[in-house]
C-alpha cells in the first residue's frame, strides 16, 4: 500500500488535475518492458522510441526489445508519431469522446517534439477511458486526454481513431 500511495504523489505532483479526475487510477505496476508509444499502438512487450535505421531493434541485458517500426525516421518530430499511428490505420480526428467501433488515441509535443500517447479504452465497465503509460512507471487510467498536459507532457497535438470493425 505504500508503494501505491508514494507513486499517487508522484503522479499528483506532475499531473495535479488527477487528483479530482474519478476516472484515475494506477491500472497496472510499474514495468520497464513497455512505454506509452507502445502501449497506444497496442503492445505490451516493446519499447517504441525513435532509433537509427542501422540499430533496430535492440534488446538491453534485461530482455526489454527497443524498437522504432516501419522504418520511420530516426526524428522525435510530431509528424512522425501522426505517421507510426497511420501505418495502424488510424486516421486523424479532432474529437476524444468515446464512438462505439472506433480505437482512439492522444498524441501529446513538447517544445516541437512528440512526447507521449495515450490510448482510448473499449472495454466492459472501461469503455471510453484514457490509458496512460508513465515511462517505466505504472499505467494509469483518466477520463480525458487533457488531464495530463502540463509540464511533463506539453499538449495533445492529435486525436487518431482507427475502426475495429
Amino acid at each position: 500500500m505504500a508503494q501505491k500511495n508514494l507513486h499517487n504523489e508522484n503522479i499528483f505532483k506532475a499531473f495535479p488535475l488527477l487528483k479530482n479526475d474519478p476516472g484515475y487510477r494506477i491500472k497496472d505496476d510499474a514495468s520497464p518492458d513497455y512505454n506509452c508509444i507502445a502501449w497506444a499502438a497496442n503492445k505490451s512487450d516493446l519499447w517504441y522510441q525513435p532509433l537509427p535505421e542501422d540499430n533496430r531493434p535492440v534488446i538491453r541485458l534485461d530482455g526489454v526489445v527497443f524498437d522504432w517500426p516501419f522504418g520511420l525516421p530516426f526524428s522525435s518530430d510530431p509528424k512522425v508519431l501522426i505517421k507510426l499511428f497511420e501505418f495502424l490505420n488510424y486516421t486523424c480526428c479532432q474529437d476524444p469522446i468515446y464512438e462505439e467501433g472506433y480505437k482512439k488515441v492522444a498524441l501529446y509535443q513538447k517544445n516541437n517534439e512528440f512526447t507521449h500517447a495515450a490510448r482510448q479504452l473499449t472495454y466492459k465497465n472501461d469503455k471510453g477511458i484514457w490509458s496512460s503509460k508513465l515511462g517505466e512507471g505504472p499505467l494509469i487510467t483518466h477520463t480525458d486526454p487533457y488531464l495530463i498536459e502540463g509540464i511533463a507532457y506539453g499538449q495533445v497535438y492529435q486525436i487518431m481513431k482507427k475502426s475495429m470493425l
